[in-house]
């Protein structure tokens, strides 16, 4: 037997039953009170006042025993013989509806249109990785399956290229600017070069930081030190301030001679001279605060180069959108001219960003690249003799 059988059925038998009980009850109190007295004593006025009539009682439970006996029965019948058939069937056709509109959300998101897709992305419902990853995704299945692989070309464009330099944080430069002039020097076997180079530093979150960095060096005799450190300038400006000018630091900082051992090193106010007996060198460093969405940013440089270097290397730390060069010789014997640029970009542009090269005359070349450059080596500019 089981505990349902045991216990559960009984006990709902019991309680339906309580109607009987209830006029069992009321017959009972026909019966007379054992010990009734005429005159009741006090403690039966306190129990005929506390409980009450033990007929209204009985009438009372008799009544909604009879009454719960009476819609039991009722609700009962209509449970079994429409309500619970009813109950089924609203049931089934929910079942019904869920699993219908399940399988048109799967077999939507199996149709799901162009522009759901769009509205979805740029409607910003996706996470950062999430839209990073539907588009690595729909890469893939443009370009080829041979793109899952982790050292793939579009895992690095995406890794290296998108993710250090796409970002509101990142850094881009636009509208370069490198005008450079080839001198002869007083220095024996150089020549003295200048450069004027201006861009606008690219920032969409309006914050971070510009590292800048100039360095150079270049083999001289000891004699010619101190009067090559003269000669020697350069000077930064960002945005409107002018963060170093070589001249004012050399007239406070500058030496009349090398040290005894035939060497120089001289590091103030983020800037380092050294000399080693064969090599001059010369850095500097310094971080700029960036606050603004574009920044314009000033480098004048006035060195020396060996006469054996005869290149002009432009190189570039970001990502560029827009480079011009001119190299020109000045007051160089005839016989020296300058070869068209070579730019890096020419490898990978086409149409309108294609590299544009213009010789004016044997002694001035230019190059334009209307497009974004990549980081690293951009153009390259020779000049020989004749």
């Amino acid at each position: 037997m089981t505990f349902r059988e045991a216990v559960v059925k009984p006990f709902a038998a019991g309680w339906r039953a309580r109607a009987y009980f209830a006029i069992a009850l009321w017959l009972l109190s026909q019966i007379p009170k054992p010990f009734a007295q005429p005159d009741p004593s006090w403690w039966q006025e306190l129990i005929n006042k506390g409980v009450g009539s033990f007929d209204k009682i009985a009438y009372v439970v008799a009544l909604a025993g009879i009454v719960y006996v009476v819609i039991s029965d009722v609700l009962d019948y209509v449970w079994a013989n429409s309500l619970q058939i009813e109950v089924r069937k609203g049931f089934v056709e929910t079942g019904n509806v869920l699993r219908e509109s399940l399988a048109d959300f799967t077999s939507g998101l199996v149709g799901m249109t162009f522009e759901s897709v769009k509205v979805w992305i740029e409607g910003g419902r996706g996470k950062p990785d999430q839209v990073r990853t539907i588009a690595k995704s729909a890469l893939i299945s443009s370009y080829g399956a041979h793109n899952n692989e982790p050292e793939s070309f579009l895992s690095f464009s995406l890794d290296d290229l998108l993710d250090n330099w796409a970002t509101a944080n990142s850094q881009t430069w636009e509208n370069l600017f490198a005008l450079v002039t080839i001198r002869p020097s007083t220095i024996q076997n150089h020549f003295e070069w200048e450069e004027r180079r201006t861009y606008n530093l690219v920032c969409m979150s309006r914050c971070g930081q510009l590292p800048i960095k100039l360095e150079g060096s270049y083999q001289i005799s000891a004699p010619e030190i101190i009067k090559a450190l003269g000669s020697l300038d350069f000077q930064v400006r960002f945005g409107s301030n002018t963060i170093i000018d070589f001249k004012k630091w050399w007239s406070a900082h500058k030496v009349d001679q090398l040290e005894a051992d035939g060497t120089l090193n001289i590091n103030e106010e983020g800037i380092l001279i050294r000399y080693n007996g064969t090599w001059l060198s010369y850095e500097f460093n310094k971080t700029c605060d960036i606050s603004l969405q574009e920044t314009e940013v000033e480098v004048y440089e006035r060195a020396f180069i060996s006469q054996d270097d005869r290149c002009y290397i432009l190189a570039v730390r970001h990502p560029t959108r827009g480079i011009r060069l001119s190299l020109t010789l000045e007051g160089l014997d005839r016989k020296w001219t300058v070869k068209a640029p070579i730019a890096s970009s020419m490898l990978y542009k086409k149409g309108i960003s294609a590299v544009t090269v213009s010789n004016y005359q044997k002694y001035t070349s230019s190059a334009s690249l209307t497009g974004w450059t990549l980081p690293g080596v951009a153009l390259v500019v020779e000049w020989s003799p004749s």
